[in-house]
């Protein structure tokens, strides 16, 4: 059985400025049997974190930046370093 490529979502990057943070994230991957995956960008001043974050069949693109903004803010991520930017 060929399996179809998921036609509804692409990767194409979605940009939200969340407080003094330009937060941007990406479809990576999607599983028919699970949750997607997603690549979320935390660009503060002159420094870019990268997070990835699997994401529910309903959470919405600003969600996903909301949710993972605030967990790194809150220190959940606290194990990401940054990026240059």
């Amino acid at each position: 059985m060929k399996q179809e490529p998921l036609k509804s979502k692409k990767m194409k990057k979605k940009v939200f400025e969340i407080e003094d943070a330009q937060v941007s994230c990406v479809f990576v991957a999607g599983n028919p049997c699970g949750p997607d995956e997603y690549e979320v960008d935390i660009q503060v001043d002159n420094m870019l974190y990268r997070i990835y974050t699997l994401v529910g069949p309903f959470e919405q693109d600003e969600a996903v930046c909301n949710r993972v903004y605030n967990e790194w803010k809150n220190g959940y991520h606290n194990d990401v370093i940054p990026e240059i930017g």
